[in-house]
């Protein structure tokens, strides 16, 4: 019951982000995965360093993925 609750509150939670939201919160949490991650000065430079795409740069790639992948299943 306690995890239906929490499944529930995180679900209407995420409808009131819109999807621009949710990328953006994405790459700070990779970002930030990176950062607890790195075993040394290199790797967290890299991290702090990496410029992830803007949203609209992966709304244009997601978007041509998929013009795509209409093509090949027809």
């Amino acid at each position: 019951m306690k995890y239906l609750c929490c499944f529930v509150y995180v679900t209407v939670f995420l409808m009131g982000c819109s999807n621009k939201q949710l990328y953006q919160m994405g790459t700070e949490i990779k970002k930030s995965e990176c950062i607890n991650h790195a075993e040394n000065e290199t790797e967290y430079a890299a991290c702090i360093q990496d410029k992830p795409m803007t949203y609209k740069e992966y709304k244009q790639l997601r978007k041509k993925v998929i013009e795509q992948n209409n093509k090949a299943t027809r």
